[in-house]
């Protein structure tokens, strides 16, 4: 079978009882670059809302926090993700699992700051029974369009080795063991963003010069000299 029809099998497979849609925004980072938000649940049609904000946008970067959703959904943002040559980024103490785990491998590059959390687990199905049970096809779509991104065996084994009840999550020596490379960050790039919308017209430019360029610009700021403050403690 062709892969859109082996997507359809997945989400027929995957797709039992309802789902929140997640909520997909677009906001302008300190910059040319502007930001593509995803949060929540992943649910059939986030592939349709993410295709329509990036095929105005010349680069971007994808601010990941959910903690996963349906698979096949996941895998058409991820290939439109990576076929735009988007970044993706996850914030402080946001999670990023299962589902949007697989979205985050799609960027380029792939960013996560130190306190936020990426995880992977193999792909399942409820049995009707109450038991998550592993499926085979779904977990060959996830090998499939890992090898798109151009990820090798030894990473698609670490993206499925975890079964249903849980969870492997990503550290800087897994990405070097099995060849998931990645950046962690001590900034919150994303402090960088603004609540302005941009426009279709946004200059094209490179995502990742544009995101490194944020960095350094959060590491300027922190070490430039500035009255002592009292800082809130985050929740």
């Amino acid at each position: 079978m062709r892969a859109p029809a082996l997507l359809a099998v997945a989400a027929a497979l995957l797709g039992a009882g309802p789902a929140r849609s997640a909520d997909i925004a677009v906001a302008a980072f300190s910059g040319p670059t502007p930001v593509i938000t995803i949060r929540g649940e992943i649910a059939a049609g986030d592939e349709l809302k993410f295709t329509r904000f990036a095929a105005v946008l010349a680069s971007a970067v994808v601010e990941l926090d959910s903690t996963g959703g349906r698979l096949a959904p996941a895998l058409t943002i991820g290939d439109t993700l990576a076929r735009k040559g988007f970044s993706t980024y996850v914030a402080p103490h946001a999670v990023c699992s299962s589902a949007c785990g697989l979205i985050w491998l799609a960027g380029k590059p792939r960013v996560m700051q130190a306190t936020a959390a990426v995880g992977f687990h193999a792909a399942y199905v409820p049995d009707g029974q109450g038991i998550d049970r592993e499926n085979g096809l779904s977990n060959a779509l996830i090998g499939s369009y890992m090898a798109r991104l151009d990820l090798g065996t030894d990473a698609v084994m670490f993206a499925t080795a975890a079964g249903p009840g849980g969870m492997a999550w990503i550290t800087p020596r897994d990405g070097s063991r099995y060849g998931i490379p990645f950046e962690v960050v001590q900034e919150d790039i994303a402090s960088l963003r603004t609540a302005a919308a941009p426009s279709p017209a946004v200059a094209a430019t490179d995502a990742v010069g544009s995101l490194k360029s944020a960095v350094a610009a959060v590491r300027r700021a922190e070490t430039a000299p500035r009255v002592p403050a009292r800082r809130s403690v985050a929740p």
